[in-house]
């Protein structure tokens, strides 16, 4: 009835160094529950799907303070974590030039913000056709100031490439934009 993904993140002499997993319903794709537990940084984040919808809590570092809020969402508010999952629901509807509005969780800040999925173009890499989609800020503003973050997909729908954040400090800094790359 549900599905779980977990992420775990190793160091370069393969020390666990955070861990990120999401439970979630396979139709809807509402958040169930939601962990980060970053060992560097002591950075944590929870998110709770309730009736009346998220309970949210935050604690940037070890010696920080949590916050907590419940955001009061409607079935359209996800998590970074189910952005694939987003594009893969609506995967004709993107082709077809449709914009997939949804309230994105963001829970440092223990708010949603209205973003949205775009097809930017199709583009051809090592000889294989890719989906390249953008999930940006709705509020053109906003979008100014937010990272850049990319999905590619081949066309049979397996993700091969994705630019965003990191939730890892890079060299001492938070944010630091990388570009996994999936080899199959």
């Amino acid at each position: 009835k549900s599905v779980h993904k977990e992420t775990l993140y190793f160091d370069t002499s393969k020390k666990a160094v955070q861990k990120e997993s999401i439970d979630f319903e396979p139709n809807s794709l509402r958040a169930i529950t939601y962990t980060l537990k970053n060992a560097i940084t002591g950075e944590e984040s929870t998110v709770t799907g309730k009736d009346t919808g998220l309970a949210v809590s935050y604690r940037p570092t070890q010696d920080g303070k949590t916050g907590s809020s419940l955001i009061k969402t409607s079935n359209d508010a996800f998590l970074a974590k189910n952005a694939g999952d987003l594009i893969l629901q609506h995967w004709d509807s993107l082709l077809a030039g449709k914009a997939i509005r949804f309230e994105l969780v963001v829970p440092s800040r223990l708010v949603t913000i209205p973003f949205q999925i775009v097809k930017r173009e199709t583009l051809t890499v090592d000889n294989e056709a890719r989906e390249v989609f953008s999930l940006m800020p709705q509020n053109i503003l906003i979008r100014e100031l937010a990272p850049h973050l990319e999905f590619q997909f081949s066309q049979d729908k397996k993700i091969r490439q994705a630019v965003f954040p990191s939730s890892l400090p890079i060299q001492g800094m938070r944010d630091k934009i990388i570009e996994m790359i999936v080899k199959s």
